[in-house]
């Protein structure tokens, strides 16, 4: 019995000592150790006007809070332009795809019948051309459609950008805007000290 506990005893000498040894690979100690805290300029690739502004320095925020909104009249207008556009050019495109399904027919039964001498080459030529050029104004006026709807999802995005969020929790450091003033795009106007700082060590061989 006596000599059993000695053995206890080292093995758990030797457990401590392995636990401390694998701590020591994954911490080091250091006394040059520094906490900096991020700094946000804030701001946005659009220019426009400052409608209000809606924290004061030293105003604490947190996430996705509204710091900042400007004036958005210029982009809806011309959102409203291109829908405007779109729905006209939707019109234009069901109309075309009716007619182009009446002509796809024609086309179909010509093409049969021209070659059991049912219809002329005239009338079998006249009808296909007829088809393949609604069928081109279509593809055409798809694309369009395309490039309007590329255009309003910009606006889209253009128009969120003027709704400044905060990215982080901190402090208002500053404003270098004020409102109704007029701003360019990618202009600092507010600057945020994040609470959320990080560290800096320096360690020695």
């Amino acid at each position: 019995m006596k000599k059993v506990i000695p053995l206890l005893l080292v093995a758990l000498g030797i457990a401590i000592a392995g636990y401390f040894y694998i701590i020591g690979l994954n911490y080091v100690e250091t006394e040059k150790a520094y906490v900096f805290p991020d700094v946000y300029n804030i701001s946005t690739d659009i220019g426009s006007k400052v409608v209000d502004i809606y924290v004061e320095v030293g105003d604490t925020v947190n996430p996705n809070d509204t710091l900042l909104l400007l004036d958005t009249t210029e982009l809806h207008l011309q959102k409203a332009a291109l829908l405007s556009s779109l729905s006209s050019l939707k019109h234009k495109i069901s109309s075309l795809r009716h007619r182009l399904s009446i002509l796809k027919s024609d086309y179909e039964y010509y093409s049969k019948m021209v070659k059991i001498d049912g219809a002329s080459e005239y009338e079998y030529k006249r009808t296909k051309t007829l088809y393949l050029s609604t069928l081109e104004e279509l593809e055409a006026l798809n694309k369009n459609a395309e490039e309007i709807i590329s255009k309003i999802s910009v606006l889209n995005e253009e128009i969120k950008q003027c709704i400044l969020l905060s990215p982080v929790k901190g402090v208002v450091e500053n404003k270098y805007a004020q409102k109704g003033e007029m701003v360019k795009p990618y202009q600092p106007l507010i600057s945020l000290i994040s609470l959320e700082p990080y560290i800096l060590a320096y360690i020695g061989e």
